[in-house]
């Protein structure tokens, strides 16, 4: 664990001293041992005063063996990004000539508005060694790239919820066009499209209904035709599981979807679920496996997992320090100050 790490504020500390941790505990499991107001109390004041940085890994397992039997083998992770910025939300697309392209979010704290960034890793070549570049920004926050083959064409879509939409780009030639968004005028957050017996669905949670807890489902014919709602909606209401947490992906001819588990904290871990049935009149999943943050750098969070051929890509989360100058960082402090009062009254 890096100084950053240890170097706890000082309501933290105290908080880890009454229940007689030490500040070397790995943070999920030291939060384990406070109840759930002490737990709350310290997921504000360490988002108060740290910050989140996510790093992207590769493990040398399928995603369907991840699921069958868990994470057995040792993550490697890419070099650290730059000081005050992070990769996270990895998303690959295998390529015909065994290529891969990658996609991921990158964001930068000092201009902290999410982009999307790619890379291209040539058929043979290790893809922890892939080296990213900027793809795509925008005027709102982007993340979350997800890719979706339909009709013999590639597209990508991201999140972006602050545009209230789900941009959607189509590969062309050597480029992408972008294409009008998917669910106009909804603010959708981690939109994860899969085609299933002869219907497209759209699983997502929304900016404005509990974003981290209740999973919402549609259905269309088509990526981009009406999207339906399930009538069961929300389908899920559990801030352990509901939201997103990468592509489905089949195991044994069973889908298996990914969520987060935010209960204790923001990407806390991985939830995988088989769904047992997936039609437009029901809708009906259980917990086939939980997956915990992998120890080591980034052993703090872990909040994606998505198959990149004969390997998986996954995120982690370590807390280091604000990289703002000392002007922004109390400007910035005011603002977050302003939404943890706001959070503490929603306590009583």
């Amino acid at each position: 664990m890096d100084g950053s790490q240890r170097l706890l504020p000082p309501v933290v500390a105290a908080a880890y001293a009454k229940r007689g941790l030490q500040s070397d505990d790995a943070p999920n499991e030291g939060i384990e041992r406070l109840n759930a107001p002490q737990r709350s109390l310290l997921e504000r004041a360490r988002r108060f005063f740290l910050r989140e940085y996510w790093n992207i890994g590769v493990v040398d397992q399928t995603v369907q063996d991840i699921a069958a039997h868990g994470m057995r083998g040792p993550v490697r992770w890419l070099p650290a990004p730059a000081p005050g910025t992070m990769f996270a939300d990895p998303h690959c697309i295998a390529r015909p000539d065994g290529g891969l392209a990658l996609f991921a979010e990158f964001l930068d704290y000092r201009a902290p508005r999410g982009e999307i960034w790619a890379a291209d890793v040539p058929p043979g070549q290790d893809a922890a060694a892939a080296c990213f570049r900027p793809w795509r920004s925008g005027p709102a926050h982007m993340s979350y790239p997800l890719g979706v083959a339909f009709g013999g064409q590639q597209y990508l879509v991201c999140e972006s919820w602050q545009s209230a939409g789900v941009p959607v780009w189509r590969a062309d030639g050597g480029g992408w066009l972008a294409l009008p968004p998917l669910m106009q005028g909804r603010k959708v957050v981690d939109p994860t499209l899969f085609p299933w017996q002869g219907r497209w669905w759209l699983f997502c949670t929304f900016e404005d209904d509990a974003p981290d807890a209740r999973l919402h489902v549609f259905h269309a014919e088509s990526p981009f035709g009406a999207w339906a709602a399930h009538p069961a909606n929300p389908v899920r209401v559990d801030a352990q599981g509901a939201r997103p947490a990468g592509p489905l992906f089949l195991l044994d001819g069973v889908p298996v979807r990914p969520g987060q588990d935010c209960g204790r904290t923001y990407g806390g871990g991985v939830v995988l679920h088989a769904v047992e049935e997936l039609s437009v009149a029901a809708y009906r999943e259980r917990v086939l496996r939980h997956l915990d943050p992998v120890p080591g750098p980034y052993g703090q969070g872990l909040h994606t997992i998505c198959p990149a051929g004969p390997a998986t890509l996954i995120d982690g989360k370590r807390w280091g320090l604000d990289p703002l100058p000392v002007g922004g960082q109390v400007c910035d402090r005011l603002r977050r100050l302003s939404g943890w009062l706001r959070g503490r009254t929603g306590d009583g």
